[in-house]
Parts: C-alpha cells; sequence; structure tokens
C-alpha cells in the first residue's frame, strides 16, 4: 500500500479489479490504500464506495465451458491447505488453469475455500459451497456462495446460481477498459 500511495502521487495509477484481502490470521495491516489518489479504481469488493469492477478474468473463454457432469460435487482447495476436509473428489488451486476450469465444468456444486474458485464457478453457472474462509476479501462477492455448515445437503439447497452473471462481469470490465483508454490516450 506505501508503494502505490508513493508512485500514485508522481504518476496515474489505475486499480483494475483491486480487492480488500486481510488474512484473519495476520497482523492488521499499517498502512492504508489512499484510493482517492489514484486516477481510476474499480474495485472487485462489492457494496464499497469505488465502482464494483470484477476480477477480468472473466474474460477467459475457457469460462465458457461446457461438459458432462461427472460429479456432483467437486472441492477445490488452497494449495496452501494440504489437510483432506471432505471424501469428494478434490483439487488444489494451483493446479493448471485449464485443469480447474474442466474440472469445474464437470461438477455440479464446487465446495471451496479460495477467491477465484468460487468466482469462476459462479460465473460457470454452478452452486458454491464456501468452507473455511481464511481472508475478509470473502466477505464484500457480489454472487454470494453458501457458507459451509456441516450439513453439505442443505447447503446446497439454499446456494444459488447466478445466470447473468459472466455476461454482467465481462460488461463491467469492456467498460472499465474504455474509460482506461481514454486516460491513456489523453
Amino acid at each position: 500500500n506505501q508503494w502505490i500511495n508513493t508512485l500514485a502521487e508522481k504518476h496515474p495509477v489505475i486499480a483494475w479489479g483491486i480487492g480488500f484481502n486481510h488474512h484473519y490470521d495476520a497482523p492488521p495491516i499499517k498502512t492504508t490504500l489512499n484510493l482517492k489518489k489514484l486516477a481510476l479504481v474499480g474495485l472487485r469488493d462489492f457494496d464499497k464506495e469505488y465502482p464494483y469492477l470484477p476480477c477480468v478474468s472473466c474474460l477467459k473463454k475457457e469460462l465458457e465451458a461446457t461438459t458432462l457432469i461427472k460429479r456432483e460435487i467437486g472441492c477445490i482447495t488452497h494449495y496452501e491447505n494440504t489437510k483432506q476436509h471432505f471424501d469428494w473428489p478434490t483439487m488444489y488451486n494451483d493446479a493448471p488453469f485449464q485443469d480447474l476450469i474442466r474440472f469445474i465444468a464437470e461438477s455440479r456444486v464446487i465446495v471451496t475455500n479460495t477467491y477465484h474458485m468460487v468466482y469462476w464457478a459462479t460465473l460457470m453457472g454452478k452452486k458454491v459451497v464456501l468452507y473455511k474462509p481464511f481472508s475478509n476479501k470473502f466477505d464484500a462477492l457480489q454472487f454470494k456462495p453458501v457458507p459451509y455448515s456441516g450439513d453439505i445437503t442443505a447447503d446446497i439447497k439454499k446456494a444459488n446460481v447466478y445466470p447473468a452473471a459472466l455476461a454482467e462481469c465481462r460488461q463491467r470490465n469492456i467498460a472499465f477498459f474504455e474509460k482506461v483508454k481514454h486516460i491513456i490516450e489523453t
């Protein structure tokens, strides 16, 4: 944050889809990012005072993948979380992008504790259950996953599918790109 604040004093800085991310077990963040000093801000955090701008990875064509469902529940866990929590087929989020997308596409429901797996599974029209969130980055999602309660059947029943999410996220990023072009070209 300190480095970005310093840079913004001298140059136009554009924040494209950045978000708040404080791990619950980490010490407090000492320097606050001064967003008012930035040339353009789009936050991945919904319901903040700045425009909502989800991660630009929504533009990846692979998120349109459809395939036959091979499993009811697929679990994708953070690569630092090596303890197996469930008996469902499981991947780690450091697997190659193509493998993660195929796994999501082949699953009816995704159970995860990683931000991008929540995001991508939502964009792919899956029900998402969030277990053991470790950061506040999950607090301001526009398309909310269901928190894991210990009763996966009940959680799946509560979970929503957001059919318009992919198109909306793409539209927001394309519109933001036009604003970025305007700043760069003037």
